[in-house]
């Protein structure tokens, strides 16, 4: 399965959303989501405190409701692949950020 969210489909929160697909035990998965900032450092001249919205920092892509899992249960993943977005990364430093 692939999905591509856009960005009114991202979670922003751990938790408290609704799964965005119902998959079975042994799908693969092929993923995209955007960095931290949510793609909106984009230039050396963006400033954070100009160009985020700290409520729209961390974007997730899903969650994901698999079939016949129960509360409690672990989940093996196989990450077989994660492939940068860009050729390029950005880092930052946000008072009280991460407390």
């Amino acid at each position: 399965m692939e999905f591509r969210p856009t960005p009114d489909q991202y979670a922003w929160t751990f938790g408290g959303v609704a799964p965005t697909h119902r998959i079975t035990p042994g799908t693969a998965l092929k993923l995209w989501t955007e960095d931290a900032f949510s793609g909106r450092l984009q230039r050396t001249s963006d400033r954070p405190s100009q160009v985020l919205d700290m409520t729209q920092v961390n974007p997730q892509t899903g969650p994901f409701h698999v079939e016949g899992a129960e509360p409690g249960d672990t989940l093996a993943l196989h990450i077989v692949d994660l492939t940068p977005a860009r050729d390029w990364a950005a880092s930052t430093t946000i008072p009280f950020f991460a407390r």
